[in-house]
């Protein structure tokens, strides 16, 4: 979704910018398929990245 959305941000700037020619969403998806890589998670998932051990008593629990 992520990959779509900025496609289509793109999309709109080109439209925007242009003054004879209109990008077909067709051509538009033959871009993004060419210029943005797909979207990877890089963190770990939450039980891992959020299991945070205190020590003594924190105000923070």
């Amino acid at each position: 979704m992520f990959r779509h959305r900025v496609g289509w941000l793109w999309l709109r700037a080109l439209r925007r910018r242009s003054q004879k020619h209109r990008t077909t969403w067709e051509r538009m998806r033959r871009l993004i398929d060419r210029w943005l890589p797909p979207a990877r998670i890089c963190h770990p998932w939450p039980n891992e990245r959020l299991a945070v051990m205190t020590r003594g008593k924190s105000p923070v629990r």
